[in-house]
């Protein structure tokens, strides 16, 4: 963009020909005179005259040097309009690609004025042309985007990272409808740093949005049907695991199926917490929930992955080792909660090397922290989308949901998620939820 910025820039003047070609032959013809000049003072001092020989000299010298002179400006105003010709070339070809491309292209300024824009951008937005959506839009949170908070999430990533990639928001056209996008970012700085716009690259995803939304509206009374008959084969496997009178193989057996039975409901009804977050129905109820119980409980649950891998896990809490009797009581949602530490348990558990240390930590500050720490490094490729959805990489199984679904999760709960990694020092998941005591006060 940089390039194309530059090219329209230095082919807005054409090369003045007749302006060069008149400064040349004033060059010329004042230099010849000035050579004259002197010639003949010098003449005047040495013999105390001029004489005819040294004028008829000089005459035809000039002449000679005009004759020179002429060809030189020839040449040089030849080259001058082959420059002139090459960059209008040139600026016909990035001209092309810039508004032919069929992507998005614009640069805005942070205070939210489009500073050029190709014709996708404009008809993404539904606008006629690039000079109606610049002339337009002279605020790009509160016109173009749905939610203008997501304009300045955009500017608060570009604060602490070069790029922002797969930036998902939904948008307003000019007549008023709703357009998803996706946009990859980068902010162009000064020498102090300060940002002096950014460059965009911009892509309409309402076909493939529509067609989620599709999706989760065939998913959802499926998942909705599946709870019956998944709580009647916990509910009779329980009762049947607690009958004395069947032999204890028996009882073990069915108990091992109730718990699966247990944990496939309990991830049909995270799904559909999911799809009420995604969708905006959803609604943040609070329980007093023993989160160091929850994170015994999942290791438990993936006590086969951790001795297969050979991996150690520590639990800390308060910054103090932690053991199945310690306590860490805070309000949270009881499943949420527990979708949460399970997907950044089983991505930890996936990315550390055999034999690894995984650290999970919890922290009281202005309200709950839970980090999460493996050795293991996030892949350079999708770092900068690590919570985007459908992001995976060397994973057989992977789908992209885990860490997705603990950026929503933590969201709901008016919270964040950061992701930290290197290949020195492994990877750290950080989440932040905030104090929701007054919530549960309120609820009781």
């Amino acid at each position: 963009m940089k390039k194309i910025t530059a090219i329209l820039a230095a082919t807005r003047c054409k090369i003045p020909d007749k302006l060069a070609r008149r400064s040349v032959w004033h060059l010329v013809w004042m230099s010849v005179l000035g050579a004259v000049l002197i010639a003949a003072f010098m003449d005047w001092l040495l013999n105390g005259r001029v004489g005819y020989d040294f004028i008829l000299t000089a005459v035809v010298a000039a002449a000679v040097m005009a004759s020179m002179s002429s060809l030189m400006v020839d040449v040089v105003t030849k080259r001058l309009r082959k420059a002139e010709s090459d960059l209008v070339k040139a600026n016909e070809k990035y001209s092309l690609i810039f508004h032919e491309v069929p992507v998005g292209i614009c640069q805005a300024t942070p205070q939210g004025r489009y500073v050029a824009a190709n014709m996708e951008l404009a008809r993404i937005l539904g606008y006629d042309s690039p000079r109606e959506l610049m002339s337009r839009v002279t605020d790009i949170g509160g016109q173009v985007y749905a939610d203008p908070g997501d304009w300045l999430r955009l500017l608060s990533l570009l604060e602490s990272r070069a790029r922002a990639e797969q930036f998902e928001s939904l948008c307003k056209r000019q007549d008023g409808s709703l357009v998803w996008t996706s946009q990859n970012c980068r902010a162009i700085r000064d020498a102090s740093g300060s940002c002096l716009y950014t460059e965009s690259s911009i892509t309409d995803i309402s076909a493939r949005k529509n067609l989620e939304t599709w999706r989760a509206d065939m998913d959802r009374p499926m998942r909705h049907d599946l709870k019956c008959p998944l709580g009647g084969i916990v509910s009779m496997a329980t009762s049947m695991a607690t009958n004395t009178a069947a032999p204890a193989q028996v009882r073990e057996a069915v108990a091992l199926i109730a718990a699966t039975a247990e944990q496939v409901l309990r991830m049909v009804n995270i799904s559909l917490e999911i799809n009420k977050i995604e969708s905006g129905a959803f609604e943040l109820q609070v329980e007093e929930i023993d989160l160091i119980k929850t994170v015994f409980e999942l290791v438990k649950l993936y006590g086969t992955i951790v001795d297969f891998k050979k991996i150690k896990i520590e639990v800390w809490a308060e910054n103090n080792p932690a053991g199945e009797s310690t306590s860490f009581v805070a309000p949270c949602h009881g499943l949420l909660s527990y979708c949460l530490v399970q997907n950044l348990l089983q991505n930890a558990l996936e990315s550390s090397p055999d034999a690894g240390v995984i650290r999970i930590s919890l922290q009281r500050d202005s309200g709950v922290t839970l980090r999460v720490h493996n050795q293991g490094s996030v892949p350079v490729s999708i770092r900068e989308r690590f919570f985007e959805k459908y992001t995976t990489e060397g994973k057989k199984s992977g789908t992209g949901l885990g860490t997705y679904s603990v950026k929503m999760i933590a969201r709901a709960h008016g919270g964040s998620a950061l992701m930290d990694t290197s290949d020195a020092t492994g990877t750290l998941v950080t989440v932040r939820i905030p104090d929701l005591t007054p919530r549960l006060a309120r609820l009781a």
